[in-house]
Formats: C-alpha cells, sequence, structure tokens
C-alpha cells in the first residue's frame, strides 16, 4: 500500500470496543468523510438558522448531521466485525467532563447551587465529544483530513457571501459573517490562513498560477481575521506562522527553495510596508472592530482581566477542585462586585462565562481537569512535531494541522472554546494527522534518522 493511501496507523495505549475486523473499507471510508464534510460545511452557518429562517432550536442542521453520523457509527458497530478506538487523548478528555460533572453535584449538593448552567452546557460537551469520537474512528486518511479542511474554509466563505447579502452592514462593527460571536468568525480566518499558506509553501506539483491563488487568498482571510477584532487567533496565526519558518528548516522540505522563501518574505515586508498602514487606515475608519487592538483595550483585555480575577476567588473557594461544568455564570456577578478594582465597571451587568478555557479549567474542573488536559496538550504537541518532521516532504497537511494546532491553543487563551464544535472537530483531525508520527519518512535523506517505518509507538 502506497504512503498516499495507507492508514495513519492506531495510537499506543488504546482501548478497543467491538470484535475486531478491518478498520474502514474504501466505500465506507468516503461515507464517513461525506458525513464529516456535511458536518462541517453547516458549522460557519449558524447564526443563519436563528435570525432568518426562524429555526432558534436545538436541533440546529450540523447538529442533526453529526447526530446522523453518530446513529451510522453505532449501527456499523452493531451490524459488523469492527474496532471502535479509545486512546489515551480520549481518556483524558471524558475524563474531563467526568470530574467537572461530578464537581457540579457535590456543590449541588453542598450548596444547592443551579444545576442549569451544567446541564446546558454539559449537553454541548457530550454532543461534541461523541462527534469528535466518530470522527477519530471514521477518518483515517491523511486525503481525508485536507478534504474536510477544504470544505470547511470553502463554506466558511459561501457564509461570508451570504451575509453581505442578509446583513446590511456587516463590517461596522467586529466581523461574524454568519457565526453568533466574532471569535469563531476569527478562528475560521486564521485557519484558513495558515492552510493556504501551509499549501503555497508545502503542497508539491503546484504551478505559479496556483501558488499566486493561495497567497491572494491567504491575505483577503487576514483582512477579515483583522476585521473580526479576535485577538487569540491573531496570536495563533502568528505563532502558526512562525511555525512553517521553523517546519521548513527541520524537515528538509524542498517544495519551495531558501532562495524562493527569503524572495517571497522580502515582498511581502515591501507590500506591507507600501499599502499595510494605508489599508489599516481606511479599515479602521470602516470598522469599530479595530477598537480591540487600542491600548486600552488591550491594558485590560476588553474587561477580560476582571472575570479572570473573579473566577480565581471561585476557584479558590471550590478549593481548587473545581465549581462543576458551567458553574462560575452562578458565581460571576457575585464575584465581580466583591472586586476592589474594576478595570471594566459593565462586566457587573452580565452573567458571563470566564472568557478562557484554561481559566475555565481551573475554575470549573478544577486542578485535576486542568492537569489532565495539559497532559493532552503536551503529547499532542510532540506528537504533532514529530508527524511534521518526517511527514512534510510527503504532503502539506502535516505542518498545516500543527500549525492549527497553535492556533487553537492561542485562541483558547481568551475565548471559552471547549463548548465549541469546532474545538473539537479540529482537535480530532489533529489526532488523526500526529498518527502518521508512527511511520518513517517517505524519502529519506542519507544519513538522516527517523523513526522506524514498521508500526511503532506513538506518544498517545
Amino acid at each position: 500500500m502506497s504512503p498516499a493511501s495507507s492508514p495513519l496507523g492506531t495510537p499506543d495505549g488504546r482501548a478497543h470496543f467491538g470484535l475486531g475486523g478491518s478498520f474502514v473499507t474504501n466505500r465506507a471510508g468516503r461515507l464517513w468523510l461525506f458525513f464529516a464534510a456535511i458536518y462541517v460545511a453547516l458549522l460557519p452557518f449558524e447564526r443563519l438558522w436563528d435570525n432568518w429562517l426562524g429555526s432558534n432550536t436545538i436541533f440546529k442542521p450540523y447538529r442533526l448531521v453529526g447526530m446522523a453520523l453518530l446513529v451510522l457509527l453505532v449501527l456499523r458497530n452493531l451490524g459488523a466485525r469492527t474496532t471502535f478506538i479509545i486512546d489515551r487523548y480520549d481518556q483524558a478528555m471524558f475524563g474531563i467532563f467526568a470530574w467537572g460533572a461530578m464537581m457540579s453535584g457535590v456543590w449541588h449538593l453542598v450548596n444547592g447551587v443551579s444545576l442549569e448552567p451544567t446541564t446546558n452546557e454539559g449537553t454541548l460537551i457530550v454532543f461534541a465529544l461523541l462527534t469528535y469520537l466518530a470522527l477519530k474512528n471514521t477518518l483515517n486518511r491523511r486525503d481525508d483530513l485536507a478534504v474536510v479542511l477544504d470544505v470547511y474554509v470553502l463554506a466558511f466563505l459561501a457564509a461570508m457571501v451570504v451575509a453581505l447579502v442578509l446583513v446590511a452592514d456587516p463590517f461596522a462593527d467586529r466581523y461574524r459573517g454568519l457565526y453568533k460571536n466574532p471569535n469563531q468568525a476569527g478562528f475560521v480566518a486564521a485557519l484558513a490562513v495558515l492552510l493556504l499558506v501551509a499549501r503555497f509553501y508545502f503542497e508539491s506539483g503546484v504551478g505559479n498560477l496556483r501558488r499566486i491563488t493561495y497567497a491572494a487568498g491567504a491575505i483577503g482571510f487576514a483582512a477579515v481575521l483583522a476585521l473580526s477584532g479576535s485577538r487569540g487567533s491573531l496570536i495563533g496565526a502568528g505563532l502558526g506562522l512562525l511555525s512553517f519558518v521553523v517546519t521548513a528548516r527541520h524537515a528538509s522540505t524542498v517544495t519551495i527553495t531558501r532562495v524562493q522563501r527569503l524572495a517571497i518574505v522580502g515582498l511581502a515586508i515591501v507590500a506591507l510596508a507600501v499599502v499595510g498602514p494605508r489599508a489599516w487606515s481606511a479599515m479602521h475608519k470602516e470598522t469599530a472592530a479595530f477598537d480591540r487592538y487600542s491600548p486600552e483595550a488591550m491594558s485590560n483585555f476588553s474587561g477580560r482581566l476582571d472575570i479572570w480575577r473573579a473566577a480565581s476567588a471561585v476557584a479558590v473557594d471550590h478549593y481548587l477542585l473545581g465549581a462543576g461544568i458551567g458553574q462560575y455564570l452562578n458565581y460571576h456577578q457575585e464575584y465581580v462586585r466583591r472586586l476592589p478594582d474594576l478595570y471594566s465597571p459593565r462586566m457587573v451587568e452580565f452573567r458571563l462565562s470566564t472568557h478562557s478555557d484554561l481559566v475555565g479549567l481551573v475554575t470549573n474542573y478544577g486542578l485535576p481537569g486542568l492537569l489532565l488536559y495539559l497532559f493532552v496538550v503536551a503529547r499532542l504537541l510532540r506528537a504533532s512535531w514529530r508527524a511534521v518532521r518526517y511527514g512534510a516532504r510527503e504532503h502539506y497537511i502535516y505542518p498545516a494541522l500543527f500549525a492549527v494546532e497553535l492556533l487553537s491553543l492561542a485562541s483558547e487563551l481568551f475565548r471559552d472554546s471547549f463548548v465549541s464544535p469546532e474545538f473539537f472537530f479540529v482537535q480530532a483531525l489533529v489526532m488523526i494527522g500526529a498518527r502518521r508520527a508512527v511511520f518513517g519518512p517517505a524519502r529519506a535523506r542519507p544519513g538522516a534518522s527517523g523513526p522506524p517505518s514498521t508500526v511503532a509507538r506513538l506518544a498517545a
């Protein structure tokens, strides 16, 4: 079996549920890819169903497709001799959820706090986790990951076009497309930038016209990212782009030579110096999103410092064991009022979440939840980088997924993405791509060292 069509491997430390047999046939693989593509294609249209189609219900189209994917997966395992895999990543993610649910029950019994936030947020997390498991157990080919990411970006582009028709002035405030939250739009725009730049640098057999198209698309999505006002995604995109520089140096890619890379960087710097200030000034007059980049807004992260201080107090008052899934909502206003000096007095007026996954983990899930998640992050970064080192010559998807993981980590510092379906489907793709670490390079350099060409132990 050729490297291009071979499965990506399975992780060490996995748990199997089923009776054994082949993993996914070619025909079944196309079926799973179809459902995964439809699922991600519906994500950027979240606000469309609520605002314009009168379908303000929990049964949104992307959730119905996700449920269909889960049902088909269950039927597959009941009707055929197949294997269902749960690896250490999955065990840790479900362990975080289980600990948070347990602490919700404990503090409900002790303090009588409402379980409404736990029920609402917990339901979303369960759906996202199950969909994440379904994707990991049905997508096992390198090209499938590329297709899913391409569909996601193209769907966001289509949603932007629809927003231009439906929304009177979509750029007057922070740009959100058809997402409810502009940070979601910023995340997808940043992901699109990283995917296009990865294809520009690492995709083999590409003509100059297509490379120019990739470059133009990346610039356009970078503008959308800036207009979304999503500072976390902007930082994550910067880290991801920096990772390409490191990847190009250590992965021995020959798609673009060093001279070409230097020429491209030089031209980009000249273009930014000439056009950048004028474009920035013109956009600043048209949108309020750029106010988020002002020194005043950056100094307190738009009120997040007040939220994080209050959340820290909640975490301490719960002995760092966690208040329970979504429970910070029940404490926010009370604890913000206790703060001696508020950077943003308006924070008292709203019932808010922690606006940061890491702060939310230690507040709602305690130190056990935070440590479990950091375990996942550390092992995943290690496995993903190993996949990049030995896979970048073979396919652009490996450096792209590593950069997207850096984007995800940076963006979740400033928003609650742990309940977001985008977060879990991106994690699923990155974890699948990390399985590439079990194979050696397709064409090793003379004297180069690498992992064995047979299936070996994964960092999972």
